[in-house]
């Protein structure tokens, strides 16, 4: 495992001969898995490319529906780093986050089309599920193993109501009061979080409080944004199976 202290940058070079040279020799396979993958423009993807050159790479790539993952994110993003802008105003920031396929043909001409392997992230899908169908992805058969989270809901995003409730206090002291992200979840963010207080804010009725981010207008224009691209991934790089789930 390679991890940075809090404030601590890594040397892009450095960190993989490190790890490299880690490396038994008598090792067959090797499981790389980083969410920061999912940035690297095309000159980072040839690098590592060079820096695995003594190995055969088969890169994994799960796509979760764009608009699925962004409102993920933007949770993420109010209860850990004191965000308090509008969804679609987060939507706009982050789109280059979801330009799936330029990541895909980045990764394809680099690797080769044949070699990366495209799955599609189910949110209703078991976490026990998830990884036995990544074990099985590269020629592992795990099922007989007891393979569970030991905490399935730690990464859980709280319910809508909640995070408009943070989103409020991120605006007041982080936005108008300039207090810092830090100091923000030392005040509230993690003091909040706790299944009483989501509780409490789930009895707020509807008409107060909705437990919505987007209209119905809202979600249909959302939908025709990633249509063309979700449409042409569905051709290119995804199987019948999952082109129904993508599109």
């Amino acid at each position: 495992m390679i991890y940075a202290k809090t404030g601590e940058t890594l040397d892009f070079t450095t960190t993989w001969k490190d790890f490299l040279s880690s490396i038994p020799t008598s090792t067959h396979n090797i499981i790389i898995s980083s969410e920061y993958f999912s940035l690297f423009d095309h000159a980072n993807i040839l690098t590592l490319k060079e820096y695995l050159s003594g190995f055969v790479v088969m890169p994994i790539i799960y796509l979760r529906k764009p608009d699925d993952f962004l409102l993920s994110l933007y949770s993420e993003n109010i209860k850990s780093n004191a965000y308090f802008k509008s969804p679609i105003k987060f939507f706009e920031e982050q789109s280059g986050r979801v330009d799936y396929l330029s990541m895909l043909e980045s990764w394809s001409q680099v690797f080769g089309h044949n070699s990366i392997v495209i799955d599609t992230y189910k949110s209703d899908t078991s976490n026990t599920t998830l990884i036995n169908g990544f074990f099985k992805k590269i020629g592992m058969d795990m099922s007989h193993l007891d393979l569970k989270i030991r905490n399935p809901r730690l990464n859980v995003s709280p319910p809508i109501k909640f995070l408009k409730l943070l989103r409020c206090l991120n605006w007041l002291f982080h936005g108008r009061l300039g207090i810092s992200v830090a100091q923000c979840r030392n005040l509230y963010l993690i003091r909040l979080l706790n299944a009483r207080m989501v509780k409490v804010v789930s009895l707020i009725p509807d008409w107060a409080l909705s437990d919505k981010w987007f209209s119905e207008i809202d979600k249909d224009q959302l939908a025709t944004t990633f249509k063309e691209m979700n449409a042409k991934i569905v051709v290119d790089y995804l199987d019948k199976a999952d082109a129904k789930t993508f599109s």
